[in-house]
């Protein structure tokens, strides 16, 4: 039986039930409240960790089904380049190439990349399920039956699905950079566009995929019923978030230097760290969904 306990949050008194200019504050304050007692840091951490055995799985499911489509020099090319833009680094991009070089034997027949396959996405199927668990405890959510081994299955099942589907989403995200670079080569040609319109332009693309993103996985993944009212605003604001972050990481991490410090592993650490801090606003995005939830919704 799964059980959600919410912590003493006061409900707005609005009667038209939308947040005030001083609730908003309010609003913000308990927010971080609880990404504070829930002790975000250490589960974006947790998080990390995880990804480092997701990676693979993702980067090579994505590029086997869209090497389907383009051909596997054009999907790699993609992925890695666009891993670049949105890191902003080179060694992590390098990394992503390493990856996919090293992912299968060079001499490996259908078989046995679908055998590999199967087996890297049952491995990064734990991101998932940690991610599951995450969620529950911002919500507040109890399983009282965890020994229960049906569930234990069907959780599984579930984070596998996630792998799967996550990986189609790059997929879908690398076709859509794909036909906007098609798109904005042809507007500039015979619409005369501008640099700077086709930038805003890609911002909104962008940020309306990542909000999309983050509204499933904050509608589905826990286990509790959220409103989709709620559930949007959470995820859009939470995109927001991301998209003004990625640029402020991305000059911390240009000023530090991190990934010369570790030498050889310096790209990995530079991976880590992005997912890390992304992590962090991921899940204060899903403390802010909760907190407008009960509050509003």
């Amino acid at each position: 039986m799964l059980s959600a306990d919410h912590e003493p949050l006061q409900r707005a008194k609005h009667s038209d039930n939308e947040p005030s200019l001083p609730s908003i504050g309010a609003l913000l304050r308990r927010t971080f409240e609880k990404w504070y007692v829930d002790n975000i840091p250490r589960h974006a951490a947790a998080l990390a960790f995880y990804t480092l055995f997701a990676i693979a799985p993702l980067l090579l499911l994505a590029v086997e089904v869209m090497s389907l489509l383009y051909g596997r020099a054009l999907a790699e090319e993609q992925l890695t380049a666009q891993i670049e833009q949105y890191v902003h680094n080179a060694e992590a991009a390098a990394l992503t190439q390493t990856i996919l070089n090293n992912a299968l034997p060079s001499s490996a027949n259908w078989f046995v990349t679908v055998g590999i396959i199967i087996a890297l996405i049952y491995g990064a199927s734990s991101v998932f399920w940690e991610l599951q668990i995450m969620l529950n405890i911002i919500w507040g959510v109890h399983n009282q039956q965890e020994s229960n081994f049906r569930r234990v299955i069907w959780q599984r099942i579930i984070a596998i699905v996630m792998v799967i589907l996550s990986g189609l989403l790059i997929v879908a995200g690398l076709v859509i950079t794909l036909w906007y670079a098609e798109a904005t080569s042809w507007a500039s040609a015979y619409l005369n566009t501008s640099n700077r319109t086709d930038q805003l332009a890609y911002f909104i693309i962008t940020l309306g995929l990542t909000a999309l993103v983050f509204a499933l996985i904050y509608k589905f993944v826990p286990d509790v019923e959220i409103a989709w009212h709620d559930v949007l605003i959470g995820a859009t604001a939470t995109a927001f978030l991301v998209s003004i972050a990625r640029l402020v990481i991305t000059l911390y991490m240009s000023y530090n230097r991190i990934g010369s410090v570790y030498g050889a592993a310096g790209s990995l650490v530079i991976l880590l760290l992005w997912v890390y801090y992304s992590a962090q606003i991921f899940f204060l995005g899903a403390e802010f969904t909760h907190v407008y939830s009960f509050i509003y919704g």
